[in-house]
């Protein structure tokens, strides 16, 4: 997955009350929506698990979500709670890979 960070700071979607991190499934899709606000923004790949491991914990501490796949001015973006993202792709990996992870906080 990719996140799009801008001077060292990772891109959130939503407002100072609300607000998410954004996610893409893949680079160019990134590219063209983090770009479409600021053409300073840089992609970065993150495997998933390493993900899990240690960007949840600080998002569910930090009271951040996820944005998976936002698109601007569309209210259609699935924004969801860190730790409901989790859960949901430790369940997709249980129930097709057999492969849950560990994660303490779920």
């Amino acid at each position: 997955m990719f996140l799009a960070d801008k001077d060292g700071d990772w891109i959130l979607w939503g407002d100072e009350k609300n607000s998410s991190l954004a996610i893409w499934p893949e680079l160019e899709f990134a590219r063209i929506m983090a770009n479409s606000e600021d053409k300073n923004s840089d992609i970065y790949e993150i495997e998933i698990e390493e993900f899990l491991d240690d960007g949840i914990p600080w998002l569910i501490e930090n009271n951040i979500g996820i944005a998976v796949f936002p698109i601007p001015n569309n209210p259609e973006t699935i924004d969801m709670k860190a730790i409901q993202f989790a859960a949901s792709v430790n369940k997709i990996l249980d129930e097709s890979y057999d492969e849950a992870l560990d994660l303490p906080y779920l």
